[in-house]
Protein backbone atom coordinates (compact mmCIF):
# COMPACT_ATOMS: atom_id res chain seq x y z
CA UNK A 1 0.00 0.00 0.00
CA UNK A 2 1.37 3.30 -1.05
CA UNK A 3 1.28 6.58 1.37
CA UNK A 4 -0.52 9.13 0.32
CA UNK A 5 1.80 12.03 -0.27
CA UNK A 6 -0.06 15.38 1.73
CA UNK A 7 1.60 19.15 1.11
CA UNK A 8 1.87 21.30 3.71
CA UNK A 9 -0.31 25.05 3.22
CA UNK A 10 3.09 26.90 2.16
CA UNK A 11 3.31 24.21 -0.79
CA UNK A 12 0.15 24.30 -1.70
CA UNK A 13 0.49 28.52 -1.63
CA UNK A 14 3.46 28.60 -3.45
CA UNK A 15 1.91 26.11 -6.21
CA UNK A 16 -0.69 28.06 -6.95
CA UNK A 17 0.62 31.54 -6.38
CA UNK A 18 -2.05 32.46 -3.90
CA UNK A 19 -1.32 33.05 -0.10
CA UNK A 20 -1.84 30.70 2.79
CA UNK A 21 -4.47 33.21 4.22
CA UNK A 22 -6.43 33.07 0.88
CA UNK A 23 -6.24 29.36 1.55
CA UNK A 24 -7.30 29.66 5.46
CA UNK A 25 -10.22 31.65 4.12
CA UNK A 26 -11.27 28.75 1.24
CA UNK A 27 -11.21 26.47 3.75
CA UNK A 28 -12.88 28.67 6.23
CA UNK A 29 -15.83 29.02 3.31
CA UNK A 30 -15.72 24.95 2.76
CA UNK A 31 -14.09 25.90 -0.93
CA UNK A 32 -11.19 22.98 0.29
CA UNK A 33 -10.20 21.05 3.51
CA UNK A 34 -6.97 19.73 4.57
CA UNK A 35 -6.48 16.11 4.32
CA UNK A 36 -5.64 16.60 8.24
CA UNK A 37 -4.08 18.79 11.07
CA UNK A 38 -1.31 18.64 13.21
CA UNK A 39 -2.01 19.89 16.45
CA UNK A 40 0.25 21.16 19.50
CA UNK A 41 3.01 24.04 19.72
CA UNK A 42 3.97 23.85 15.56
CA UNK A 43 0.29 23.08 14.19
CA UNK A 44 0.08 22.88 10.53
CA UNK A 45 -2.32 21.53 7.72
CA UNK A 46 -1.63 19.11 5.28
CA UNK A 47 -3.71 19.01 2.52
CA UNK A 48 -4.06 16.36 -0.49
CA UNK A 49 -2.07 16.80 -3.69
CA UNK A 50 -5.85 17.28 -5.28
CA UNK A 51 -5.88 20.47 -3.44
CA UNK A 52 -3.60 21.93 -6.09
CA UNK A 53 -6.36 21.06 -8.87
CA UNK A 54 -9.03 22.34 -6.58
CA UNK A 55 -7.59 25.79 -5.70
CA UNK A 56 -6.79 26.31 -9.45
CA UNK A 57 -10.11 25.14 -10.14
CA UNK A 58 -11.23 28.32 -8.13
CA UNK A 59 -8.95 30.49 -9.12
CA UNK A 60 -9.88 30.09 -13.11
CA UNK A 61 -13.77 30.38 -12.31
CA UNK A 62 -13.08 33.30 -9.89
CA UNK A 63 -10.51 35.22 -12.26
CA UNK A 64 -11.30 34.22 -16.11
CA UNK A 65 -14.86 33.77 -15.23
CA UNK A 66 -16.01 36.00 -12.25
CA UNK A 67 -17.59 33.89 -10.41
CA UNK A 68 -18.03 34.62 -6.77
CA UNK A 69 -16.72 32.54 -3.85
CA UNK A 70 -20.58 31.74 -3.29
CA UNK A 71 -20.87 30.45 -7.13
CA UNK A 72 -18.05 28.58 -6.89
CA UNK A 73 -19.00 26.65 -3.33
CA UNK A 74 -22.68 26.22 -5.31
CA UNK A 75 -20.64 24.69 -8.54
CA UNK A 76 -18.81 22.12 -6.53
CA UNK A 77 -21.12 21.15 -4.45
CA UNK A 78 -22.78 20.26 -7.73
CA UNK A 79 -19.86 18.63 -8.83
CA UNK A 80 -20.26 16.28 -5.86
CA UNK A 81 -23.95 15.96 -5.62
CA UNK A 82 -23.72 14.37 -9.14
CA UNK A 83 -20.57 12.12 -8.40
CA UNK A 84 -22.19 10.98 -5.32
CA UNK A 85 -25.35 10.02 -7.26
CA UNK A 86 -23.27 8.12 -10.23
CA UNK A 87 -21.39 6.09 -7.54
CA UNK A 88 -24.65 5.20 -5.57
CA UNK A 89 -25.87 4.09 -9.67
CA UNK A 90 -23.17 2.13 -10.24
CA UNK A 91 -22.56 0.43 -6.73
CA UNK A 92 -26.56 -1.01 -6.58
CA UNK A 93 -27.37 -3.48 -8.57
CA UNK A 94 -30.86 -3.13 -7.79
CA UNK A 95 -33.10 -1.85 -11.27
CA UNK A 96 -35.62 -0.10 -8.42
CA UNK A 97 -32.64 1.92 -7.10
CA UNK A 98 -31.05 2.71 -10.50
CA UNK A 99 -34.00 3.97 -11.62
CA UNK A 100 -34.74 6.58 -8.55
CA UNK A 101 -31.50 7.84 -8.84
CA UNK A 102 -32.03 8.40 -12.70
CA UNK A 103 -35.25 10.33 -11.50
CA UNK A 104 -32.89 11.91 -8.68
CA UNK A 105 -30.44 12.78 -11.23
CA UNK A 106 -32.97 14.40 -13.62
CA UNK A 107 -34.84 16.82 -11.07
CA UNK A 108 -31.47 17.66 -10.51
CA UNK A 109 -30.51 18.52 -13.72
CA UNK A 110 -33.38 20.04 -14.52
CA UNK A 111 -33.36 22.73 -11.56
CA UNK A 112 -29.78 23.52 -12.56
CA UNK A 113 -31.26 24.15 -16.05
CA UNK A 114 -33.95 26.50 -14.97
CA UNK A 115 -31.22 28.48 -12.41
CA UNK A 116 -28.95 28.97 -15.92
CA UNK A 117 -31.85 30.00 -17.79
CA UNK A 118 -32.57 32.61 -15.07
CA UNK A 119 -28.95 33.97 -15.12
CA UNK A 120 -29.36 33.67 -18.94
CA UNK A 121 -32.69 35.83 -18.67
CA UNK A 122 -30.65 38.30 -16.56
CA UNK A 123 -28.04 38.83 -18.77
CA UNK A 124 -29.84 39.18 -21.65
CA UNK A 125 -31.51 42.46 -19.55
CA UNK A 126 -28.25 43.57 -18.85
CA UNK A 127 -27.11 43.11 -22.86
CA UNK A 128 -30.32 44.98 -23.97
CA UNK A 129 -29.58 47.66 -21.63
CA UNK A 130 -26.21 48.19 -22.55
CA UNK A 131 -27.32 48.19 -25.43
CA UNK A 132 -29.64 51.31 -25.54
CA UNK A 133 -26.66 53.05 -23.70
CA UNK A 134 -24.50 52.96 -26.64
CA UNK A 135 -27.31 53.53 -29.38
CA UNK A 136 -28.06 56.92 -26.82
CA UNK A 137 -24.30 57.55 -26.84
CA UNK A 138 -24.20 57.21 -30.22
CA UNK A 139 -27.00 59.78 -30.85
CA UNK A 140 -25.20 61.85 -28.49
CA UNK A 141 -22.03 61.80 -30.63
CA UNK A 142 -24.06 62.32 -33.74
CA UNK A 143 -25.75 65.51 -32.27
CA UNK A 144 -22.22 66.68 -31.16
CA UNK A 145 -20.76 66.32 -34.76
CA UNK A 146 -23.56 67.97 -36.15
CA UNK A 147 -23.39 70.90 -34.02
CA UNK A 148 -19.43 71.54 -34.44
CA UNK A 149 -19.90 72.23 -38.45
Amino acid sequence: MTEERLLHIGEIATECGTTTRTLRYYEDLGLIGPAMRERGNGSFRLYRVETVERVRQIQELKDLLGWSLDDIRLHFQVEDEVKRMREAFHRTTSTIEKQQILIEARKFAERQREIIAERQKRLALMDEQLQKKLARYQEIEVALSVREQ
